[in-house]
Formats: structure tokens, C-alpha cells, sequence
């Protein structure tokens, strides 16, 4: 039976509306990133995206040039699939959904 996968459909959606997935092609690195006054918001993401990933937390650090909380990971996998469902359409991936206020929460099998 498929479960609320709520962390993944957070991650998908503040990445969609305040963050970005972008690939260095100099060094092929892949950087999914975030850049929000909010503190709090920062840090919720942080922590979503080092559990989806399976890896260590990534502090918020201040950027005082654009004041922002800036945060950062780095994941081909997710960054390919990221791009991959942005490009197909995120209806394409989403078994159900229900979208208030802006929030949308996955199905997962």
C-alpha cells in the first residue's frame, strides 16, 4: 500500500518554488540549493533533504552579500531525477495528490 511521502513532496515543492537543481558542467558537479531569509525555513529544509539523501546535515550559513540563509547538497541521483520529473511534468510522477495552500503530498509505494 502506498504511504504519505511528505519530506520528498517538501523538498520537490521548495525546490520547485524558492530553490534550484543546476549541474556544473566544468566539474560535473550536481547542486540542488536553497537561498531564504527565513532561518527556520532553511533548516527545515536541511534536515528533509539530509534524510532523503541519507547524509550528514548541512548547516544554514548566512550570506551576507545576499542576505540569505543559504543551503546546499550535492546528489547526481536526485539532481537526474529531479530534472527528469521537472521536464516530464510532475503530474507524470505523482500517484495522488493533494494540493492546500500550495502544499502537495506524494504517494510513495
Amino acid at each position: 500500500m502506498a504511504k504519505p511521502c511528505t519530506e520528498l513532496a517538501y523538498i520537490i515543492g521548495t525546490v520547485h518554488g524558492d530553490g534550484c537543481v543546476t549541474k556544473n558542467k566544468a566539474n560535473y558537479e550536481y547542486l540542488i540549493e536553497l537561498g531564504v531569509v527565513d532561518k527556520e525555513f532553511a533548516i527545515t529544509f536541511s534536515r528533509a533533504m539530509s534524510r532523503i539523501l541519507d547524509v550528514k546535515y548541512h548547516k544554514p550559513r548566512w550570506n551576507e552579500k545576499e542576505k540569505r540563509w543559504r543551503v546546499d547538497y550535492h546528489s547526481k541521483a536526485f539532481a537526474e531525477w529531479y530534472k527528469k520529473i521537472e521536464k516530464e511534468g510532475l503530474e507524470t510522477m505523482i500517484f495522488s495528490q493533494n494540493i492546500t495552500d500550495g502544499e502537495i503530498k506524494l504517494m510513495c509505494l
